[in-house]
């Protein structure tokens, strides 16, 4: 190879390398603002009163289907609390939106707070999935892909200590149709 043609070589090489650095600096752009947004303390505020609220509506002792479904009858009869699970799976909508097409950190949102949206969804599932019949077809979609992200790296870790999870009784739909297929 001629000198000129080595140049070009290098050249292109050089701008490729540019072009990388680019990429990992808008993905580490993309990554710091989402924690900058899961971490807003009106988010936690709000999550901490859904929790309050999951806590009181049902005795010591109720199982956690029971709970769900008394807190789900508390989440409707109530506007407040409808207004803010509704807030908080739009949240967390939107931060895994986010991330979706990002080759880096995809799966960060259930890499750093697995135990928060599996939490969100044992307490507030049911009245998920009543939206989700009643409403737009993918509606929370990419928040229940977020909590099945979750569950399989709670799995992981707990395979990692030689435990098992068992994730049958979070109940996580797969698709839509199969949601509406559960609800009938």
């Amino acid at each position: 190879m001629s000198t000129t043609e080595w140049l070009v070589l290098l050249g292109s090489i050089g701008e490729f390398a540019i072009a990388g650095v680019i990429y990992y600096e808008l993905e580490e752009n993309r990554a710091s603002t989402f924690l900058a947004n899961v971490q807003n303390p009106d988010f936690l505020k709000n999550r901490r009163t859904l929790y309050e609220a999951y806590v009181a509506a049902a005795e010591p002792g109720t199982s956690l289907k029971a709970r769900a479904e008394a807190f789900k009858d508390k989440i409707e009869s109530s506007a407040d609390l409808r207004s803010l699970c509704d807030l908080q799976w739009y949240n967390i909508d939107r931060l895994q939106y986010a991330l979706r097409n990002s080759l880096l950190h995809s799966r960060l949102l259930a890499q750093w707070f697995p135990q928060t949206l599996v939490s969100l969804w044992v307490m507030t599932g049911l009245y998920v999935r009543d939206r989700q019949v009643t409403g737009p077809v993918d509606s929370h979609q990419y928040g229940i892909n977020a909590v099945k992200q979750s569950l399989q790296t709670l799995a992981s870790r707990a395979q990692k200590r030689g435990e098992e999870l068992d994730q049958s009784q979070y109940a996580v739909p797969r698709t839509v149709l199969q949601l509406r297929f559960q609800l009938k």
